[in-house]
């Protein structure tokens, strides 16, 4: 194998030890979300991911990356990439699918991460703010809606808005674009803004 934590797994299971890529704890925790945002942005860098794979329920550790146009012809099958991510496998020397759903672990330049559905993905916001404000005349409250294209994005653009006097109000949103041809999803992240 070329990917050295498969390998290193490989060895300590065929040795007989208990060393489960389950156990991780080193890594920093982060939401599904953040682990997809890590992935969509390694900017063509080899990743390694471990992942629960939705057709037979197995698990699989997948050193990949993103990016790699060799040998496309835009002919191919199209994926849901809401569900999964396109990548290039450096084992299998192909295009495969990760399960978004399924993420459990990945290692990105060296740095592991450990998805924990408990993590909140932090309700912030963007560098340009859309300021679609709506008032409302009868309790004079008015409404915008703060967005980036990225999670810092819209960490700054949220701050920007307090800074104004702007309360976020209800959860993070998520609107989606795709590229279908190049697998390229393109998030973009939402926060309601009210202020009186």
């Amino acid at each position: 194998m070329d990917c050295p934590i498969c390998d290193y797994y490989e060895r300590n299971k065929q040795k007989g030890k208990t060393t489960n890529m389950n156990t991780l704890t080193s890594g920093t925790k982060v939401s599904r979300q953040e682990a997809v945002d890590l992935i969509r942005n390694s900017k063509g860098k080899f990743i390694t991911v471990t992942f629960t794979k939705k057709s037979d329920g197995t698990e699989r550790v997948m050193n990949c990356r993103l990016g790699v146009k060799k040998d496309l012809k835009g002919t191919g099958r199209k994926i849901d990439t809401s569900k999964f991510i396109g990548v290039w496998d450096r084992t299998k020397h192909d295009y495969r699918v990760i399960n978004i759903a399924g993420i459990k672990y990945l290692t990105i330049q060296g740095k592991e991460y450990a998805v924990d559905d408990s993590v909140i993905t932090p309700t912030t916001v963007a560098t340009t703010p859309s300021r679609a404000k709506i008032n409302a005349p009868s309790t004079g409250l008015q409404y915008s809606v703060a967005e980036g294209a990225t999670l810092q994005d819209l960490k700054t653009e949220v701050r920007s808005y307090i800074q104004q006097g702007w309360k976020p109000i209800g959860g993070l949103a998520i609107g989606v674009s795709d590229d279908v041809v190049s697998y390229n999803y393109k998030p973009r992240y939402l926060q309601a803004m009210t202020k009186e």
